[in-house]
């Protein structure tokens, strides 16, 4: 009898301390899916019952009581450090809701989880926040989670209701205004008798990742048990946790943090905020030129996902901790294509010089090109001149416009003004094939004659040596060059006439000539070029002024220069390798005749040749190219037309916009005569006219120069042969003539 009676004392102090008493539970399972001990979150002091004083009596010394036998599980005897043996446990007695049981683990060590097996009936729900809300029922039905009681008896609005749920809609005659978060009437406005809405932020809330509260009732006690002490460090019966924690990889949750006991030591506190994964790795980034601050980052739970998120998205300024990625280092987000483009540098562009503008940018733009790692284009900031337009490079020309007009001057390194150095005509007269009384107005037919141009070009600039008529010397301060202006006459003193003579008389009679003798400067026959120089086109029969060269007679006089005229018997079948050139005094027109059989006037110079070689200089403005010689500082435009008559190349060139200028004009006869280069032939010029070599046809172009005698003659230089003629105004436009603008 004693031992039956020691032994139901064993069993009932297991049973309501380590077997299976009043228990809380963690906030993902009410009892532990591990094999460890339940009973370790205790407080231990169960170990051995207190004597009860009901021995044997002392006369029988020798019944003892025999050890307890080894458990053995699922004999449904709870022995040794089985918690329980085949039997069931309700959830009341757990503190899980007030419905289901919880069976015994197969190996009796701990009962199986309570996930979907309790339940809280008849569970109430809060007190609807809008007093137009209406719901189908005040209480629910809840089952037991892994993170607390679903469905959550707060009261939310929903667009629908479901029979066991505490969400409300609004009532019959009401509609939900998502801005003022209440119900109203259907006509939009609250209705008089209406209460206000509750805010929502004042609503009492529960904490769905909670433990359930454990209810003290239902823990078995018994007289013998002490009231739990909160916050002493001990587990005590009716206690879940006093002040201990719970690693998160104990309840699989992560692999790092622990989870505190609540403050009451009711049961764990949510793991949200506590449990975290550590060494995670982004995913990959989306966009190539991306980059993060970290490969791998910490997660936190926060009751429903782990955060930061492992995709990550486009963040100028990304967290450390987060899997957000920017644009790698010189590229930049293009919110239109959604991905990152290489960034662009502005370089700004130094060193402009006076008198002087940038060609075309003043600053560049880089872009990064991410193969070669670097900004390009490559760029110096300080600019250097450079007649070809660039939106890469710094450069600059000189400044031409209205303001002023200045060119490159390499010896320098400065930009100097622009002065051109082709002389005047002479020519005062307009025509319209015939002499006018006035010149056109702009935009008038004929505008933009010789006579309308005389502010581009030098003047005429002839003079007497000492200003005296007696020294038979002219000076051209324009050239440079000194004439004698006595022509040769015969060597009878009582008949010295004008004589005409043989080419070689000719060299022969300046070579001698010891007038006004300076050894340094002698006396020569001039070169064609400067007999150019003294024709003046205001004057016809002779085209000279006879002021300072009385002796060139009226008629047709012919004077001899010193330029042999250079062809072939290809392009001309009456070639002579024995031509000189020779200076049409009537006209001012040049021609050629044999040296061994012709005769002309004997005209002498001193000073260096006036026979200026072209220096072109061709350079693009923009899409367009345009040449600079530096022998005139004249500017062409080289793009040639063809097929115009005379009066519409003036309008051509007036009217013409290129390379960013305006001011292009038909140029002048002595203009053209600066672009023929005697000692050539097809082309009589260095100039790129795209004159080919093979073209057998005139190339004639057009002037702004009129011939004096009649006012129906247009000058036309061919740049093929070097021949300086004229045709008549209206004569009609062919393949032979072109048109050449020049500014």
């Amino acid at each position: 009898m004693k031992k039956l009676i020691f032994i139901s004392l064993i069993f009932a102090i297991c049973f309501f301390t380590a077997c299976g008493g009043s228990k809380k539970i963690n906030d993902e399972d009410v009892i532990p899916d591990s094999d460890e001990d339940t009973d370790s979150e205790t407080d231990g002091d169960s170990a051995e019952p207190a004597d009860t004083g009901d021995t044997e009596p002392d006369g029988d010394t020798g019944d003892t009581v025999p050890p307890a036998p080894d458990p053995v599980c699922g004999d449904k005897t709870v022995n040794g450090n089985e918690v329980c043996d085949g039997s069931n446990i309700t959830c009341a007695q757990l503190g899980i809701g007030n419905n289901g049981t919880i069976p015994c683990k197969s190996d009796c060590s701990g009962w199986e989880s309570a996930v979907t097996r309790c339940q809280n009936k008849n569970a109430q729900c809060e007190e609807i926040p809008d007093p137009n809300g209406t719901r189908e029922t005040e209480t629910i039905t809840q089952t037991w989670s892994n993170s607390g009681w679903i469905p959550s008896t707060r009261a939310t609005h929903a667009d629908e209701l479901t029979s066991n749920s505490c969400a409300w809609i609004c009532k019959e005659n009401y509609t939900w205004d998502s801005d003022l978060n209440k119900c109203v009437s259907e006509g939009g406005e609250t209705l008089p008798d209406e209460e206000p809405a509750q805010d929502e932020d004042t609503a009492p809330a529960t904490d769905e990742d909670e433990e359930p509260s454990t209810d003290e009732d239902s823990t078995p006690a018994t007289d013998t048990d002490p009231e739990p002490v909160c916050g002493n460090n001990i587990t005590e019966p009716g206690e879940f946790c006093d002040g201990n924690s719970i690693s998160c990889v104990e309840k699989e949750l992560g692999n790092a943090g622990s989870v505190p006991c609540k403050a009451d030591c009711s049961g764990r506190e949510p793991a949200a905020g506590y449990c975290q994964k550590t060494g995670v790795a982004c995913a990959e980034i989306p966009d190539p030129l991306g980059v993060r601050n970290t490969d791998t980052i910490v997660q936190t739970w926060d009751g429903e996902q782990w955060l930061p998120l492992i995709d990550g998205n486009y963040n100028e300024a990304p967290a450390a901790n987060t899997c957000d990625w920017k644009c790698k280092e010189n590229h930049v987000w293009d919110e239109g294509e959604s991905k990152c483009i290489p960034a662009q540098n502005t370089v700004p562009c130094t060193g402009l010089i006076a008198n002087a503008k940038w060609n075309s940018v003043e600053e560049v733009i880089q872009t990064w090109n991410e193969e070669n790692q670097a900004w390009e284009p490559a760029v110096d900031p300080v600019a250097a001149f450079n007649y070809e337009a660039s939106a890469t490079e710094c450069r600059f020309i000189c400044k031409d416009d209205e303001n002023g007009s200045f060119m490159w001057d390499p010896a320098s390194g400065t930009c100097i003004p622009r002065v051109v150095k082709t002389i005047c005509t002479g020519q005062t007269r307009c025509t319209n094939g015939a002499w006018m009384e006035s010149c056109p107005a702009a935009a008038e037919d004929y505008f933009g004659q010789d006579a309308q141009h005389t502010d581009t070009c030098v003047p005429i600039n002839l003079t007497f040596k000492n200003n005296d008529p007696e020294t038979h010397l002219v000076t051209d301060a324009n050239t440079g060059l000194e004439w004698y202006n006595v022509l040769k006459h015969s060597d009878d003193p009582e008949n010295p006439a004008l004589l005409t003579v043989s080419y070689d008389e000719a060299v022969q009679y300046c070579a001698g000539l010891t007038y006004d003798n300076d050894p340094s400067r002698p006396w020569r026959l001039p070169a064609i070029k400067d007999l150019l120089t003294i024709s003046n086109l205001n004057y016809a029969e002779p085209a000279v002024d006879n002021t300072f060269f009385p002796e060139i007679p009226s008629g047709n006089p012919v004077i001899w220069s010193n330029t042999p005229r250079i062809c072939t018997l290809e392009k001309e079948a009456d070639c002579n390798n024995n031509h000189i050139w020779i200076l049409g005094a009537k006209n001012a027109q040049t021609a050629f005749r044999d040296s061994g059989s012709g005769t002309a006037y004997a005209l002498c110079v001193r000073g260096d040749e006036y026979n200026h070689t072209q220096i072109p200089e061709p350079y693009t403005i923009g899409e367009d190219t345009v040449v600079l010689d530096r022998a005139t500082n004249l500017i062409w435009n080289i793009k040639r037309k063809s097929s115009l008559m005379w009066i519409d190349a003036l309008a051509y060139c007036e009217n013409m916009e290129y390379a960013g200028f305006t001011d292009w004009r038909l140029p002048n006869r002595n203009e053209l005569i600066s672009l023929i280069s005697f000692d050539r032939y097809f082309p009589a010029s260095d100039m790129p006219f795209n004159i080919s070599q093979t073209e057998t046809a005139a190339f004639y172009s057009w002037t702004n120069s009129i011939r004096s005698v009649t006012g129906s003659d247009i000058w036309v230089p061919a740049l093929n042969r070097g021949y300086v003629g004229y045709i008549n105004y209206d004569k009609e436009s062919n393949g032979a003539f072109f048109t050449i603008c020049v500014r």
